[in-house]
Order: C-alpha cells, then sequence, then structure tokens
C-alpha cells in the first residue's frame, strides 16, 4: 500500500485568519493526511475577505489543486459576529499576500461539498477552525452526510471562562445554534478548547527560528505572527501568540500527542448572560452521556516539529521567494 493510500482524508472549514494560515499549511504539508478542500465561512472577518485569504494563503505556500469553497456569509439565526480587532481590516494583517488566478467554488456550494466528500474512497476526517455553520448546514441538509465523516476534530469552546464573551469562545459564541447541532449530532466529537491551544503560543525561540529563513516568505510569516502579537496583548492583555487552530488539524496527524477526557459537554443557547458556553462536564456530576473528547494537554514539542516542517516546505515551495 503506497504512502498516499494511507493518509487520513482531511477537510479543512475555516475563517483566515492569522491561526488559519497555520492550519492551512499544515494541513497541506503533513505525510499523515490528504487536505481535500477547504471550505471557507464568516468569522474572522467577513466571507468575501476570509474566502480571498485563503485562496491567497495557499498561493504563498506554493499550494495548487484544492479547491475552496466559499460557504456560509452569516450565523443561522443571529447577527454577524466579526473580529477584525484581532486579525485586522483585511482578516490577515501583517504582511502582504500575493495575488492568486485561482477562483472560489461560489455556486450550489453546500450540495457541492456534500458531492465532493460523498464521491471519495473513505471517510474524511472533518477539521473545523472557524465557527460550525457550514457544518451544521451541510449535516441537517444531507441527512447521510454523517455517514462520510470519520469524525470531527474543531477548535473552539471553552472548559472555563470565554475569550470574545465572558463565558464563551468565539467560534462557538458567534452560532451557538451551529454549534449545538454539532454537539448532539452523535458523531465523533474531539474538542480543541482554549485552554490548551494558549499553550502552544510562539515563542521567541520560534520566532528566531522564522526569521533565519531570510526570506520573503519567511518575512510574511514574521509579519503575520507580529501583527497577531500585538492584538492579542492589546485586545486580551495577554502576552501570547496562540497557534489555536492548527491544533485542531494536528489532532488528526497525531492523536496520540495529545490528552484528552471524555465528557459530556452541551452549548448553551437560551442563557441571558451565558450563550454560547460549552458547558463542559468535568467532574461528571450532571449523569449526561458523555460525548465529546476534550484536549486537555499536548506533546508541544512534537507540534512544533510538524508545525515548522510545513512552514519550512512552504518555504520551499512558494513563488514568492522568486519575486
Amino acid at each position: 500500500m503506497s504512502n498516499q493510500t494511507e493518509k487520513k482524508l482531511l477537510w479543512l472549514d475555516c475563517d483566515p485568519g492569522h491561526d488559519d494560515a497555520m492550519a492551512i499549511y499544515m494541513a497541506a504539508y503533513s505525510e499523515k493526511v490528504e487536505l481535500i478542500g477547504i471550505s471557507t465561512v464568516y468569522g474572522n472577518n467577513t466571507l468575501e475577505k476570509v474566502t480571498n485569504n485563503a485562496l491567497k494563503i495557499l498561493r504563498m505556500g506554493g499550494i495548487y489543486g484544492i479547491p475552496v469553497y466559499k460557504g456560509m456569509a452569516k450565523p443561522l439565526t443571529r447577527k454577524v459576529t466579526t473580529a477584525e480587532s484581532i486579525h485586522g481590516d483585511s482578516g490577515l494583517d501583517g504582511c502582504v499576500l500575493p495575488d492568486t488566478d485561482q477562483k472560489a467554488i461560489t455556486e450550489d456550494v453546500l450540495h457541492q461539498i456534500y458531492l465532493k466528500i460523498k464521491s471519495l474512497p473513505k471517510k474524511i476526517h472533518f477539521v473545523a477552525t472557524g465557527c460550525l455553520t457550514n457544518l451544521a448546514l451541510l449535516l441537517s441538509t444531507f441527512p447521510d452526510f454523517k455517514d462520510y465523516i470519520e469524525q470531527i476534530s474543531l477548535m473552539g469552546g471553552a472548559i472555563g471562562i470565554g475569550n470574545w464573551f465572558p463565558c464563551s469562545e468565539f467560534n462557538i459564541g458567534i452560532d451557538p445554534e451551529a454549534s449545538k447541532i454539532i454537539f448532539t449530532s452523535g458523531l465523533p466529537l474531539t474538542m480543541v478548547p482554549i485552554e490548551l491551544t494558549h499553550q502552544v503560543s510562539i515563542t521567541e525561540d520560534i520566532f528566531d527560528k522564522l526569521k533565519a529563513m531570510k526570506t520573503h516568505f519567511g518575512e510574511n510569516i514574521v509579519g503575520l505572527m507580529t501583527f497577531f502579537k500585538h492584538t492579542y496583548k492589546t485586545v486580551f492583555g495577554l502576552d501570547l501568540v496562540p497557534l489555536h487552530d492548527p491544533c485542531a488539524v494536528y489532532y488528526v496527524i497525531n492523536p496520540d500527542a495529545f490528552t484528552v477526557k471524555f465528557l459530556n459537554v452541551v452549548i448553551e443557547t437560551n442563557s441571558e448572560y451565558c450563550d454560547g458556553r460549552t458547558v463542559v462536564d468535568e467532574y461528571k456530576t450532571t449523569g449526561r452521556k458523555p460525548n465529546t473528547n476534550v484536549a486537555v494537554g499536548l506533546d508541544l514539542n512534537a507540534f512544533w516539529e510538524e508545525m515548522l516542517s510545513a512552514l519550512h516546505k512552504c518555504n520551499k515551495n512558494t513563488p514568492i521567494n522568486n519575486q
């Protein structure tokens, strides 16, 4: 059996976003997974901007042949929330992204995603690094869609307090109704919460390794992460550059690197103060049946080996170093 056939098939649903860019690079260049497609969703910025960002990120990383599907522009029932204060006016402030000729698929998108995934030779690992609107609509519109999913790995939620909202994390909180559909779907589900992803922060040593590339690509990545560091400090008061989204990709690549707890998680959708909270029954006091693997620990050395390997492959293949 060839290495290609042994790879897990991975679908990435995202809203690029600085850390989404890193998730795309990890998914595209891992030797353990094959990136089948990318779907975009509003969140870190408007749908139009995050979709354009996804296309340009692929170009900047020298990645070709991955279709991009322009997904949902708003939540199921609520007003749109976006995060320009974190990701800037473009959604990827901090560098100049290259232009690309690749176009996103925009017609009958949910059906096109469904047909693409249904046509694959084996089940996919669905990774969601933005809000869950696209996935909720896919599961609701096509009842057999779940038959083609091996597992869902999502970056989102919190065991304790939130980030964007007092009691909820951004990805879950901006469309809690969609999140509730996912958490009650019965599909194998892993939640990578912000308590874990805050541990995966770019250190000065990592910055030095990126600067050591001494290329246009390396400068762009340093610029993106420096901008992200500044806004994280400004908005949250935290001296972190957390790579939230690649953690959900890495769970598919190397689940053994994670410590997880199988717990019950429900999504609050009808609270005056706590809408969007991931209510994690950490002490198993409710009697509710566990439904979610909650990631609580990660081998950081293994993660960074994978992440830096992907970035070095981008640096080798990117067209922007030759400009």
